[in-house]
């Protein structure tokens, strides 16, 4: 009785399997990637206008009102209009608008520090 060593033909060698991370192989089913949908981009003047209205109620008696509070305004304002556009594909509609809130609430509570703080409800004594 004879015993032969098994040989590699190239049957056996296709059917090896292969390592997830080797590049795929033409020909064969299922082994290209696509890529899913990439996600939505947020308008960076959106960002810009909430973070300069928050920082402008923040800092507010430290006219922050005045020097956050106006490029909160204008930044929101030129975010809206951008993301009206037709064919805009960015996201930011809520950031935009709360900047705007914050803003105009940064320089109106400003504008009352200044008109109030006047001093002259103070009494002498």
């Amino acid at each position: 009785m004879e015993v032969k060593a098994p040989t590699l033909d190239d049957s056996f060698v296709d059917e090896a399997p292969q390592s997830p991370y080797s590049p795929p192989v033409e020909g064969v089913e299922g082994a290209s990637y696509t890529p899913g949908p990439s996600l939505p981009v947020t308008n960076g003047l959106a960002i810009a206008s909430m973070i300069c209205g928050i920082l402008s109620l923040v800092f507010f008696c430290f006219c922050g009102g005045l020097f956050l509070g106006i490029p909160a305004v204008i930044c929101g304002h030129l975010s809206l209009n951008q993301l009206n556009a037709l064919g805009n594909s960015q996201q930011g509609r809520g950031m935009a608008i709360a900047g705007l809130i914050c803003g105009y609430l940064g320089i109106a509570i400003l504008i009352i520090m200044m008109l109030g703080g006047n001093g002259s409800s103070y009494q002498e004594i």
